[in-house]
Order: structure tokens, then sequence, then C-alpha cells
């Protein structure tokens, strides 16, 4: 009898063959094979909440293909509502499974969150109106929400939250593999270079976790030959945010794993793969290293560039909105009328989560906003703390949380608006996960 492949890897070659079919179907073929492809790519999304979830933080990257078929076949849909509709429905299945009470987020998470769509739902009533304040609350209200509430129940165990890893993975693979190197960096299905750089260096966190948890030298090697294919893209896309993000995180995990039993073998192992897979960068793809290091000496060497000209501007907007108002702020979405004067549709943001809330929620609102990240926080260092204490048998789940949410909020200070980095409430709603149950 052949024994069978590890669990790991079958996820990853049945994600990878799925995805590779998928696409095939919808770039060569229409009419009833492209229903049926769409057909099975919805009951995937509403059977494998966790993939679902994957897709729906990472929207960004491949939402324009997907608006362009359905735009082609007379449909106009925001594919990001879509992806989350499909959560929803997963969750729903999931939980009633399940049963819905053993899933319910603790006080910690909902007094905070609550309190912060209070605000953000009250200051829709009573601020300035304007079209892009109230889709940016709903969208608060309702997507950004999930981003929180979804992990609880798709990813409160160990399978489920591998196969989120490994979505994300084949994610990266998909960017790096069909992306287009532009003068900024790589990009892929018409998405910016920043959204390319932030899924594949989640990417990179998901297999330096996966590499770290296998216990076969050969599984090892295998992710950490994925990991290092991934960190090439992710140098290549020339994301600068993201690089300072990347590295945050790695260094905040070297900073935990010095204050638990037994850190400092962890820190040499870390340091030891991230210097083979930064060295295989190297040899094999010298132009990714040449992109980032291009894009790294223009920020420190050359005058200040247009981008960082308008979001300087932005920053010092967000500055005068909350000094204007430093209670309850301009209102959500209220920056976009003090910035631009008018109403831009798609809306103007600091570009800095904290500049974003304080400038249009005031101190009310970053307090609730730091009362819920702090209270997040709060758990994975709790866990760690316990497993130092009392030897726990794992580690690296609370770091890979940890990790997660520091990747994401650093992300959140260079790029994105509070409905972008639904990927850093997702981190949040992690972060209250029942430790415990994943181990």
């Amino acid at each position: 009898m052949t024994a069978r492949l590890p669990a790991d890897r079958r996820m990853l070659i049945g994600l990878a063959s799925a995805a590779v079919i998928l696409a095939g179907l919808l770039v060569y073929t229409t009419g009833a094979a492209l229903i049926v492809a769409a057909l099975a790519a919805l009951a995937v999304l509403v059977l494998f909440p966790e993939i679902t979830l994957g897709l729906f933080l990472l929207s960004g990257v491949i939402k324009t293909p997907l608006a362009s078929l359905a735009a082609a076949a007379g449909v106009e849909l925001d594919i990001t509502v879509l992806i989350g509709l499909a959560l929803l429905v997963g969750l729903v299945f999931r939980g009633m499974k399940a049963g819905f009470s053993s899933l319910i987020p603790p006080a910690d998470c909902l007094v905070p969150l609550g309190c912060l769509s209070l605000i953000i739902l009250l200051s829709t009533l009573f601020g300035p109106e304007t079209p892009y304040g109230r889709e940016k609350a709903f969208r608060f209200l309702t997507l950004t929400n999930l981003a929180v509430l979804a992990p609880f129940i798709c990813l409160n165990s160990h399978s489920r939250l591998q196969r989120f890893l490994v979505i994300n993975i084949v994610l990266g693979f998909f960017v790096l593999l069909f992306g287009r190197v532009t003068s900024e960096g790589l990009s892929a299905f018409g998405s910016t270079h920043i959204a390319a750089g932030r899924t594949l260096g989640l990417g990179v966190l998901a297999s330096a976790y996966l590499c770290f948890r296998q216990s076969s030298l050969l599984r090892r090697l295998l992710w950490l030959a994925v990991g290092t294919a991934l960190l090439a893209g992710f140098l290549l896309s020339g994301s600068r945010g993201s690089f300072v993000a990347l590295v945050a995180a790695v260094a905040a995990t070297g900073v935990m794993a010095l204050a638990v039993r037994r850190g400092r073998r962890l820190v040499l192992a870390v340091s030891a793969v991230a210097g083979l897979a930064t060295l295989g960068v190297t040899l094999f793809a010298p132009a990714a290293v040449e992109v980032m290091n291009r894009r790294l000496t223009a920020t420190v060497a050359d005058p200040l560039t247009l981008t960082a000209r308008t979001r300087l501007d932005r920053a010092t907007a967000a500055f005068d909105a909350f000094a204007a108002s430093p209670l309850f702020g301009a209102g959500i979405g209220g920056f976009d009328m003090l910035f631009s004067n008018v109403d831009t549709g798609r809306g103007d943001y600091p570009h800095n989560v904290f500049l974003e809330v304080a400038a249009e929620l005031g101190l009310v609102g970053l307090a609730a906003f730091l009362l819920l990240l702090l209270r997040s926080l709060r758990r994975p260092f709790r866990a760690l703390s316990y497993a130092n204490r009392a030897a726990a048998a794992s580690l690296a789940l609370p770091r890979l949380i940890l990790a997660l949410a520091c990747y994401a909020l650093v992300n959140a200070l260079f790029s994105g608006d509070l409905n972008d980095n639904r990927l850093l409430f997702a981190a949040i709603g992690m972060c209250f996960v029942p430790l415990e149950d994943q181990t």
C-alpha cells in the first residue's frame, strides 16, 4: 500500500490544482463551462470559509479580472462584497453545524468593536453627509466587522488555519507567476505593486510558519523553497511599506522568542532560515533584490517623491482635522471633504489608520480603536507567558498570530483606509480565538 501524502502537501497540491483549472476555465472558456466553473468555485467558497476568508482579505489583488469577466457578461459586481457574502453563507453553515453558542466572541472583543461601530454609525447620522462617508460606514459595519468575527468560526482549529495559510501562499504564487514588472515594481491583475507586496509578504510569513511546524527535514526544505520563491516576488514588488512591515514582523517574532524558554534557539533557527532564503533570492533572482534596493535607496537619498509629498500633505491635513475637532473628529469620510473640498467618490484618506481614525472620529473613536487593538494583542502575549511558565508543547501559534498582527498593523501605517485594512481587523479577531483549541 502506498503511503498518503501529508495533509499540508495534499492541501497545497489540491488548492493549486483547483486554482489552475479554474483560471484556465475562466480564461479560455465561455458559456456553460464558465457557469460550471463559477458554481464549483462558489461551492468551495461556501464549504471552506477559511479559504474564502483568505480571498476576502486579499480581494484587492483578484477583483479586477473577475469584475471584468462579469462586466463582459453584462453584470456589474462588487467582487469584495460577493466574496463577503459567500463567506457569510459559509460561516452560517459552519456555525449551524458546530453550534453558535460556543463561537461567540468574548466581551473583550465585542465591547470595543461594538463601541467603535456605534461611534461610526452615530458619525454617519449626525456628521457631514457624503456618499463616500455613507459607503465607508456601511462597509465597516458589514465587511470589516465580518473580518473581525469570521476567525471565531472558520479558524478555530489548526487544520482550518493551515488551509487559510495555504490559500494565501497560492494567491502569492498567482501574483508571482502572472504579475508584470512596472517602473514601481511587480503588480498583478490590475492591482498596485503595494497590493502585490502585501499578498506576497503574507505568503512569506505563512510559509515560514509551515516550515517550522514540520518534523521532517524534507518537508521543511519544501516550505523553505516555497518561502524563498515568494520572498523573491515580494522584493520584486518594490513595496516599501510591506517591506518595513515584514521586517517588523520578523523582528517582533525574534524579540518575543527571547522572552520565553529556549527562545535563543528559535532566534538562531529563524536567522538561519532567513539567511538561506535571502541567499537563495540573491543567487537566483538578483533583479528582485535590485528593485527593492533601488526603491529603498530612493526613499532615503533622493528628494521627496510625488507619492511621499502627497502623503505628507495628507498627514498634515489629518492633524489639522483632529485639531479642529479633537473630541469627535470630522465625521466618518469627513477627511475627504477637508482635504479635497469635494466628495471625490472613492475618497481621500491619510494612508495611516491611526491618523485616519483620529481625524474622522476624534479621541472617542481613537480610544475605542486602541482599546480593541490592545485587548486583542494581550491574548497571544498572555498565551506566550503561560507557555513559558508551564512549558506548553507549542509556542508557534501565538507567535504566528502576533507576527500577522504586527505585519498587518505596520502595513496599515502606510497604505489603505479603514476598510482596505481588513487584514488588520482579521488579525485582531484571530488574537481572540481560543489558542488552546488550535494547538
